[in-house]
């Protein structure tokens, strides 16, 4: 990932935890849109750990958010990973695709585990 794609996943991923849902909502979808886009590009290895960790950082901003009882950042996590699950499987990018379901998966249990479904 290049030094600029870094520093902006940095400043946006500080907006993420800010509390405020629509700065929430757009930094999930600017890291959605880095991921995609890493996505059609060649599959090696350090592509694979950016787009893992781009799905990380999703679910962790789910987590928080669900913490700071902001449901639509939430519903919006959930769906922006499993885009992310559906366009890897489309690209034959197993290993990402099942990382983002795996997130998906876990935060459901995790929810469930909570009362917060």
């Amino acid at each position: 990932m290049s030094w600029m794609k870094s520093e902006l996943l940095k400043k946006d991923s500080k907006k993420a935890y800010s509390g405020d849902q629509k700065e929430t909502v757009e930094a999930i979808d600017k890291l959605k849109g880095f991921a995609l886009q890493l996505i059609h590009l060649d599959a090696n290895a350090e592509n694979e750990l950016d787009i893992k960790a781009l799905i990380i950082s999703i679910g962790d901003i789910a987590r928080v958010s669900a913490e700071m009882k902001m449901e639509q950042v939430c519903s919006v996590s959930g769906c922006v990973l499993v885009d992310i699950a559906l366009e890897a499987a489309s690209q034959k990018r197993e290993p990402v695709a099942i990382k983002a379901l795996s997130i998906v998966g876990s935060l459901a249990m995790e929810f469930a585990g909570k009362g917060w479904v």
